[in-house]
């Protein structure tokens, strides 16, 4: 018989500023700053009997037949918070301009590396608003991006501690077979995309075509080590993967009558 106590909680704040001004005719602009926290914590303990139930159906700490009670506490918690911005510019609502930029900060990093920043960088072309193209093409659009995200290491990977534990009522320390790593930097994914999208026939006609490139740096991994280390991984920045691919969707209507559209 045992009883467990469980507690989550996850405190969140947002605080954003919009700027939206439209200057003469032809220009427009957004400015948004902002900040953002997350705290997650999660409290637990427990308590069992040891050996089983020394009386039936008597459900209780007290029924233990060994008086050496099973019990255990957990405590985590983890915390983020970021100050971002962004700027869009358009021109003639044809033309699109966007820049982000967010600098973050992770309690799973190590106090050396755990604020780290990564910005964007997108823009649209309207040509169908732009120029005079010929009757049967109703929209065209060109866009461009090009981006970085950050990412941390998950909860307590990167830590190198103890484990604490008695026999007897003799304290000793023991290392985890799973090392941390001081000096871990945030992995990056940066991402380069570029698109073209095609209306025609009075929207009835279709496609869609992207190209991108993706590239993943400073991969964080679990590495296995030589056990003669006193572990048997150890948390490492290793490895870039890419990834490479061309979309394509093409739809349309070809029957729409009064009483079928297909």
């Amino acid at each position: 018989y045992s009883t467990n106590t469980e507690k989550w909680s996850n405190m969140s704040s947002d605080a954003w500023l919009t700027y939206d001004k439209k200057i003469g005719k032809d220009f427009g602009i957004i400015l948004t700053a902002g900040f953002m926290s997350r705290r997650e914590t999660y409290d637990a303990t427990n308590v069992g009997t040891n050996g089983g139930l020394s009386t039936e159906n008597w459900y209780h700490i007290n029924a233990s037949v060994n008086s050496t009670l099973s019990a255990g506490a957990s405590y985590t918690e983890l915390l983020k918070y970021a100050g971002f911005g962004t700027a869009s510019v358009s021109f003639k609502d044809y033309l699109f301009l966007e820049l982000t930029g967010r600098q973050e900060s992770s309690s799973t990093l190590p106090p050396a590396s755990n604020s780290y920043f990564y910005p964007s960088l997108n823009t649209s072309f309207i040509f169908s608003e732009a120029f005079h193209l010929p009757d049967f093409i109703d929209f065209g659009k060109l866009r461009v991006g090009y981006g970085v995200v950050g990412n941390a290491p998950s909860l307590y990977a990167a830590n190198n501690a103890y484990n604490q534990s008695t026999i007897n009522g003799i304290v000793y320390n023991s290392v985890s077979t799973s090392y941390g790593n001081d000096f871990i930097r945030p992995e990056e994914k940066h991402e380069f995309e570029t698109g073209l999208e095609m209306k025609f026939l009075q929207n009835r006609l279709g496609f869609e075509a992207s190209f991108y490139h993706n590239r993943i740096v400073d991969q964080i991994l679990q590495l296995s080590v030589p056990p003669s280390v006193g572990a048997t991984t150890m948390l490492a920045n290793v490895g870039e993967l890419k990834n490479v691919g061309f979309e394509a969707r093409v739809y349309g209507t070809p029957i729409e009558t009064k009483d079928i559209r297909w």
